[in-house]
């Protein structure tokens, strides 16, 4: 039984180390326009299970790949704005993160989009 617990221990720790050399990765990605990972990170951020929960950091990893011109991170970021999942309610940031989104050829983004401002 104490092997098994320690093989566990093991694992887990494994797995600690893992997920904070990918963290690594993708934040020097990130740094080098790759805005997939910068959006990788910002949902990381906003999940917390990996590392601590930073919705601040993770908005902030969504604009700048939003703004880049990865549509994921706009639609993610209305959601954010639109429920107001750590942040206060924001229908009319929502709204532009949409239409960015849309503009970047999003096509579940423009419908939203429409939805909204009908």
């Amino acid at each position: 039984m104490r092997k098994l617990v320690l093989v566990m221990l093991l694992l887990s720790i494994n797995l600690l180390v893992s997920a904070a050399e990918d963290i690594k990765v993708y934040e020097k990605l990130c740094t080098t326009g790759v805005l997939q990972e910068c959006h990788r990170l910002g949902l990381i951020y906003q999940d917390g299970k990996i590392i601590d929960k930073d919705i601040k950091k993770a908005i902030e990893l969504y604009e700048k790949s939003c703004n880049s011109g990865y549509s994921d991170s706009c639609i993610v970021l209305s959601a954010i704005y639109l429920f107001g999942k750590g942040v206060d309610k924001d229908t009319n940031s929502a709204i532009q993160y949409l239409q960015e989104a849309c503009v970047l050829g999003d096509k579940s983004g423009c419908r939203t989009y429409k939805q909204l401002t009908k």
